[in-house]
């Protein structure tokens, strides 16, 4: 098991959490549509940290951002020597889009069986993509959208986020 965690903060206290998970290795990395390096924007809520600087979902203060290393998932397996994906999980605050984007080559050859990947809805995803595009763009690789897990709804009802499960 592989889990990347660009913030340098969260990637140590995660891994001194699960340091005795022999098979789950944590890496200080992100992932996107190119090998770059990006402004990792940061508040004092970590669980609304991006790549987005205008993030919509942005909580508490903003505190210093960091220059962060960013990997397409393709480029990263095939250094890892990951031939496939079981699970392809993303919660990137915004910038799942991208993360799926690198991971063209994988997709198209169905190297990832599944893929969780969370989506806003509404005003609140305006920097990111709609749930229409997740679609058309797992749909042009061949998956199928089977359903939309852990919604959280506003007060009247609507949903602000859920994720998407897609399958081969």
């Amino acid at each position: 098991i592989h889990c990347l965690e660009p913030n340098a903060d969260l990637h140590d206290k995660i891994q001194k959490r699960v340091h005795f998970h022999k098979n789950l290795i944590i890496h200080k990395l992100g992932a996107g549509v190119k090998d770059e390096e990006l402004s990792f924007y940061k508040s004092t809520h970590h669980e609304s940290n991006s790549f987005l600087k205008n993030w919509g979902h942005r909580l508490g203060n903003p505190v210093p951002e960091e220059i962060v290393s960013i990997s397409r998932i393709d480029t990263f397996c095939s250094k890892n020597g990951i031939d496939s994906i079981s699970i392809l999980k993303t919660n990137a605050e915004g910038f799942d889009f991208q993360i799926l984007q690198g991971a063209a080559s994988l997709l198209n050859q169905k190297k990832i069986l599944c893929v969780l990947v969370e989506v806003s809805f509404g005003n609140l995803g305006a920097e990111s993509a709609t749930p229409g595009d997740y679609i058309n763009l797992m749909e042009s690789h061949g998956y199928q959208f089977v359903g939309l897990y852990e919604i959280a709804r506003n007060k009247s009802g609507g949903i602000m986020w859920g994720n998407m499960l897609f399958v081969v």
